[in-house]
């Protein structure tokens, strides 16, 4: 009897290494920035391989004229036996600027994609979605809708998504139920992220294999932590979930390069991100960044960041600018939109009384922020509810480069 038991559970194993559906059809279609202004990193899934990934795009949804071909990936996930699909990443090349590009993936003797669309200009003022957290629940789909209709209204540059993802956890399909509900804007507008410790349920393989940032056009060759020029904006993503943070460690060693190399006239806007914050009056959460902050606060004062995107706390949350606890002009100004619509629901339990250094709280509504950088000196934020598109906050971040 036991050993018959035993094959039942082996044969069940067997059957539970599964990918959603089978084929050669596209899908989790997203795209993202590279380190060249000609350039486009396009990703995708099939359920299985396929002979010659490749992307078709050109200057009109009928004239497909230029290809490039993919590298293919997967991975398994033991807990749970769950094997990928096919991950597919190419690079659209040779792009002209301040032009849309129509595109689409498929595969030599396998199917194709609808055809999307793609805008290269970049001019000032820029604007970016910046969110965190945002899991799988209906609260995240309200939230990634709301996030594509203001892409509708106003060009958005890209999205910044500061980590916990698709919250998977053990369950690795919902990363591909994930990337479906956010394909609509993803495969539209270049989707950036940075690692959250949820992440870290599969060390990190899922966000490796799925995800393309340019960690090696960055000298990191990591994707965990990277940097990107974008106009006037140099954008540096890290991770907050290492084991430690010390000095001699490589992503503090490649951060302080990067920064020194920084051209202040050509990207007079640091704009740092990751996961877990530094500064947050919230009960939950409260000292997880400690440790990193500790190590890293003085570099980034040092070189004079200017804002830090974060996530992790499930409620948003704007700081002054502020260095070492205390409110100080030149300090870098936190922002946590860690109200992305996870399904482990809102915090809105807060430290009594309000530290100095926090301008605004709350715990009460999902939903995102926009940042616009409207040249070297002048910067303008909105938090946005996902319910009723209502501004709950918003202020101009004006530096002074003299």
């Amino acid at each position: 009897m036991k050993s018959l038991v035993s094959v039942l559970v082996v044969l069940l194993c067997c059957l539970s290494i599964i990918v959603s559906g089978g084929g050669s059809t596209p899908e989790q279609i997203h795209i993202a920035i590279t380190d060249k202004l000609t350039e486009m990193a396009v990703s995708w899934v099939t359920p299985d391989d396929v002979t010659s990934p490749q992307i078709q795009y050109g200057l009109s949804s009928n004239s497909l004229t230029f290809n490039a071909t993919a590298k293919s990936t997967s991975y398994v996930y033991p807990p749970d036996l769950y094997e990928s699909g096919s991950i597919h990443h190419g690079v659209c090349t040779g792009l002209a600027p301040n032009t849309v590009y129509y595109y689409r993936v498929g595969s030599d003797g396998g199917d194709w994609s609808s055809v999307f669309k793609f805008d290269t200009t970049r001019k000032a003022p820029y604007k970016v979605i910046c969110t965190g957290d945002i899991g799988h629940s209906p609260h995240s789909s309200a939230v990634v809708k709301a996030m594509y209709a203001h892409t509708q209204q106003s060009k958005i540059d890209f999205i910044y998504h500061a980590g916990d993802m698709s919250y998977a956890n053990f369950e690795q399909p919902i990363w591909d139920s994930w990337f479906n509900m956010i394909q609509p804007i993803a495969s539209q507008t270049p989707y950036m992220v940075a690692v959250g410790n949820h992440e870290l349920f599969s060390l990190f393989e899922a966000y490796d294999k799925r995800f393309n940032m340019p960690g090696d056009e960055s000298g990191s060759y990591e994707d965990t932590y990277f940097s990107f020029n974008y106009g006037n904006m140099h954008i540096i993503s890290l991770s907050s979930e290492e084991i430690a943070y010390y000095h001699w460690m490589d992503q503090y060693e490649w951060l302080e390069q990067d920064l020194k190399a920084v051209d202040r006239s050509v990207t007079p806007w640091i704009i740092l991100s990751w996961h877990s914050p530094w500064y947050t009056s919230n009960t939950k959460h409260t000292d997880d960044g400690e440790d990193m902050r500790a190590s890293f606060e003085d570099l980034l004062y040092q070189y004079k960041v200017d804002l830090i995107l974060e996530g992790h706390v499930h409620a948003y949350e704007r700081t002054y600018p502020v260095y070492n606890g205390t409110v100080t002009p030149d300090g870098p100004v936190h922002l946590i939109n860690g109200n992305g619509g996870n399904g482990e629901g809102l915090y809105n339990t807060w430290i009594t009384p309000q530290p100095a250094w926090s301008a605004h709280r709350e715990g009460t509504y999902y939903g995102f922020g926009t940042m616009t950088v409207y040249n070297a000196t002048h910067l303008y934020w909105e938090a946005y509810s996902a319910d009723d598109g209502t501004v709950h906050d918003s202020f101009w971040f004006i530096r002074n480069r003299s």
